[in-house]
């Protein structure tokens, strides 16, 4: 396989887990909306944690579409 086809592999793996990410995101926000009730959800540690864990997923993501080019 050419180094370019890999790119493009590594490119198009990268937007899946992209995806894969913001879907698992959105679950987990509506989840701890659920359990922390409404008064209390803004000020939750769980939503800085999620916050946390988003923006490391994202930024592994982006370290791996550097690679792809």
């Amino acid at each position: 396989m050419e180094n370019k086809n890999v790119g493009f592999l590594i490119l198009g793996i990268s937007v899946l887990v992209i995806i894969i990410i913001f879907l698992f995101n959105n679950t987990l926000k509506e989840i701890v909306g659920a359990s922390c009730g409404l008064e209390h959800s803004q000020s939750c540690p769980m939503f800085t944690s999620i916050n946390q864990q988003t923006y490391l997923s994202l930024s592994i993501v982006g370290v791996l579409f550097i690679i792809g080019f």
